[in-house]
């Protein structure tokens, strides 16, 4: 009898998930992935022309959507689609050349995505429980790592968008906010939503590209990667808050929002003038003031 008393008290019946945040490895190891891609990708667009870049590129890229067809992995096939799209879309239509041309922002948004899912990994383990358990505790985390998030994307694509002068790269710097936050959100949501997201988005993504790219090239191919994934983020969220009934920021935070992505777009546009970047400062820093949230 005391083996058995002593066997049940050690035994833990149907337990419920920790909602203290759980480490998954050392962060240096975990960017050692992105890291990696970033290095291989600047050593192959400083040694190769653009034809030989293109050439590569696209190889790389069909062999990689090929690969995710054989196994069967419909939503890791529509990831690949997506991130390969705009590249396979502008060798098919204008030439090796044109995809060597794009490779620089193609290697940036594989590597923003990459580095995303890599930084935002642990959050299923660690944010995900609390909407079961301790639903008071999820909106407090929800939306800090949204914010916190929400400031890498800013930050790196507005430093994109003023020191890099290609005006492809600057346009797809754009796309590094949604990046940031639908790979943080994309932890939250089942596999299911996950594929399902994938497939709508990718269907968007080859569409929008099908209908601009043959007459406006590779800037038509970057704004298509901004858009599609603005639906993504826009979509997470949605699904979101109709489980959880949180949204990722408060009403307050909407208005900032708005005035650091027209800043953000007012800085990848080529030729856009100083007016509209002086608008968007004088509305972030007015918004800033007047509607800061106080409480998350």
């Amino acid at each position: 009898m005391p083996e058995l008393v002593d066997e049940l008290l050690h035994v833990r019946i149907d337990p419920r998930p920790d909602p203290l945040r759980v480490r998954s490895g050392a962060l240096w190891a975990r960017a050692i992935p992105a890291a990696a891609a970033g290095v291989l990708c600047l050593v192959a667009i400083l040694v190769l022309s653009p034809r030989d870049l293109g050439l590569a590129a696209s190889g790389a890229a069909v062999w990689a959507l090929a690969s995710s067809a054989i196994r069967g992995h419909l939503g890791e096939f529509c990831l690949r689609m997506h991130l390969a799209a705009g590249l396979l879309a502008l060798a098919m239509t204008q030439g090796a050349e044109a995809a060597g041309r794009f490779a620089p922002a193609s290697a940036l948004l594989l590597v923003a995505d990459l580095a995303g899912r890599t930084a935002t990994r642990s959050v299923r383990n660690s944010v995900a429980p609390m909407a079961g358990s301790v639903p008071w505790r999820f909106r407090s985390s929800y939306r800090q790592f949204a914010l916190r998030y929400a400031g890498v994307g800013l930050g790196v694509g507005m430093l994109l968008a003023v020191l890099v002068p290609n005006p492809v790269v600057k346009v797809m710097g754009v796309a590094c906010l949604p990046i940031a936050l639908r790979s943080f959100g994309l932890n939250l949501l089942s596999p299911r939503s996950v594929r399902s997201l994938w497939v709508l988005v990718s269907f968007f993504h080859v569409a929008a590209l099908a209908a601009f790219v043959p007459k406006l090239g590779p800037l038509a191919a970057a704004w298509a990667v901004v858009v599609s994934e603005t639906m993504l983020l826009v979509g997470v969220a949605l699904l979101i808050a109709r489980r959880t009934g949180v949204a990722p920021f408060p009403v307050q935070s909407y208005a900032i929002g708005g005035a650091a992505c027209l800043l953000l777009f007012a800085l990848a546009v080529p030729g856009a003038g100083i007016w509209p970047i002086i608008v968007a400062v004088i509305g972030a820093t007015a918004a800033s003031v007047l509607f800061w949230p106080k409480s998350y």
